[in-house]
């Protein structure tokens, strides 16, 4: 089908895309320095704001801002840390690494979100959205930045310039 046809749909899905576009490329700018261990830690604390100002929130549009702004703190949090994983992992572990990672991000999902529809019946939305903003916080101070900060292993190309160098 023709993108210019009566009405311009066409233009209305190009410029979406185009908007679309630009924030990808926001979000990898933000992520680009993968040895920022702040990134993960400010995502997380980012996403437990957004959360608490959604869960006090009684104007639609504040709701929907402080949704967004949860969405900015995970897409830091999880794209420096899958980014700092992937560059600290050995050459020979990384994928054994990243699909653990994975696992353990994905698995956990179905249990977090059983507990948070259980807090949500049970008492309400608001006290469902509060709890998972604490335990966005605790993991926050778990992954302060001073405790993750460790140099990362040697790659194999580290490891083979040491080799030679020994020998000479």
């Amino acid at each position: 089908p023709h993108l210019d046809g009566p009405g311009s749909r066409g233009r209305r899905l190009e410029r979406g895309a185009v908007h679309g576009a630009d924030g990808i490329e926001v979000g990898v700018g933000l992520t680009a320095d993968q040895h920022r261990p702040s990134l993960p830690h400010g995502g997380l604390l980012l996403m437990a704001a957004g959360l608490t100002c959604a869960s006090l929130s009684t104007v639609q549009a504040l709701a929907l801002a402080s949704y967004g702004m949860t969405g900015v703190g995970m897409t830091l949090a999880l794209a420096s840390a899958t980014t700092q994983i992937q560059n600290r992992s050995p050459d020979a572990l990384r994928g054994r690494i990243m699909a653990l990672w994975f696992v353990g991000f994905l698995g956990a999902r179905p249990f977090a979100a059983g507990l948070d529809g259980f807090i949500a019946d049970v008492v309400s939305v608001q006290a469902a959205l509060l709890m998972t903003a604490g335990i966005l916080l605790l993991a926050a101070a778990v992954c302060r930045p001073k405790r993750l900060t460790v140099d990362p292993p040697p790659s194999g190309e580290q490891r083979l310039q040491r080799l030679e160098n020994r020998e000479h």
